[in-house]
């Protein structure tokens, strides 16, 4: 789940970059994984996303932490 995960957001944010946009925490609102059930959760401080029942952390400079 974990390394699902951190391939998804890399991949967001090389997108981001190649179109000149900032990727930050309130873009992982609408992250999909495939074949993954993901629910996120983000506020300014904290993105909370949950990877097929695993629980992890991402924080504005995005260092991903577990529960």
């Amino acid at each position: 789940a974990q390394t699902k995960l951190i391939n998804a957001v890399t991949a967001e944010m090389e997108k981001a970059q190649n179109e000149g946009r900032e990727y930050t925490l309130m873009n992982l609102q609408g992250l999909e994984i495939e074949d993954s059930t993901v629910s996120v959760m983000v506020n300014e401080n904290l993105a909370i996303i949950a990877v097929d029942g695993y629980t992890f952390y991402i924080d504005p400079n995005f260092n991903l932490t577990e529960e």
